[in-house]
């Protein structure tokens, strides 16, 4: 009987250090593409971080064991234009180079920058659907150019009334 209970806990246990081995895991989930440095890259940034994100779940990058895994592999994926970027970021010193999470904190800053409501307004409010554009990918324009907006309480209201005017 004791053979019982130690076995599933040995199976655990295999299995915790199994999840833990990246490159084997890895071969099955491919590197998130590239950044994209060239055109507007908050939306570039945005998109690579939700990848990047669920990417790191998957790979079980997050397990304590993992950090030097964790931004080796973050820069494996991306790119050499985005590694320039990495490369002259302002870190306090060695050790926040090689901390993903202060990395990621200064790609932030980087890519995101200072939002400029003024212009976001001014493309949110000259968007209307082409022609050959679908409604729901005209939907979804509006919706992303109304999140970097500060709209509000009217964040819901102003793309319905942009629907209205801009639909075809």
């Amino acid at each position: 009987m004791v053979e019982q209970v130690e076995f599933p806990l040995q199976l655990a246990e295999e299995a915790h250090i199994e999840a833990a081995r990246p490159l084997r895991l890895q071969s099955r989930i491919p590197l998130p593409k590239p950044l994209v440095v060239r055109g507007n890259i908050s939306q570039s940034w945005r998109e690579f971080r939700q990848i990047w994100n669920s990417y790191e779940i998957l790979a079980n990058l997050k397990l304590p064991v993992m950090k030097e895994h964790r931004i080796a592999t973050f820069i494996t994926c991306i790119g050499q234009d985005a590694l320039r970027i990495y490369n002259a970021l302002p870190f306090a010193n060695d050790a926040d180079k090689r901390d993903l999470d202060k990395v990621l904190e200064e790609m932030e800053k980087y890519c995101l920058g200072e939002t400029n409501v003024l212009y976001e307004r001014f493309r949110f409010n000259q968007k209307a659907q082409r022609e050959g554009e679908s409604f729901d990918q005209f939907l979804t324009d509006l919706k992303e150019l109304a999140k970097t907006c500060q709209f509000g309480q009217m964040h819901d209201e102003l793309p319905r009334d942009k629907i209205v005017v801009g639909v075809s």
